[in-house]
């Protein structure tokens, strides 16, 4: 069993940051709106969405990578569902996404100078996870996973 250290106010702070943001969010179509009020339904339920240990849905963050003059992206191989991809990963217990792209951007791709474009998510989206392969054993279901996509710039 991991176990997690939590300061509740700090918790808290973070949480109600987040739910602002998402609450600020103008989405682009019918299924962002419908995923931002899930998203909002889901923070304001009080219950766990940034650690795994939530069975039903739990928060990840992602980011676009973009080169400085804004003509390239970095993409990264998936090998579960074979495909390209954004950056990014689980919250693992934080609340503020862009702390968590930042740090699957560094880890993924190994660099170590990303800073954000803006504060504000860019795309919020309310994915399944098809069972996969993950180290040599099957993972039949995988939580839904509520991405809230951050952009960076890469210095």
């Amino acid at each position: 069993m991991q176990a997690l250290l939590i300061d509740i106010e700090g918790w808290e702070i973070q949480m109600e940051r987040l739910l602002k943001q998402i609450e600020a969010y103008k989405p682009c179509n019918e299924q962002e709106e419908k995923d931002r009020e899930l998203l909002i339904q889901w923070i304001r339920s009080g219950m766990d969405i940034v650690t795994r240990a939530n069975e039903t849905a739990h928060l990840t963050a992602s980011a676009w990578v973009v080169s400085p003059d804004r003509k390239h992206v970095l993409m990264a191989y998936h090998n579960i569902y074979n495909s390209w991809a954004w950056l990014g990963g689980h919250a693992d217990g934080e609340w503020n996404l862009q702390k968590v792209a930042i740090r699957e951007v560094e880890e993924e791709s190994g660099l170590s100078q990303v800073t954000p474009l803006q504060e504000a998510p860019v795309s919020l989206e309310i994915l399944t996870v098809d069972g996969h392969w993950k180290r040599g054993t099957y993972v039949d279901t995988v939580p839904l996973s509520l991405i809230v996509i951050t952009p960076l710039f890469i210095f």
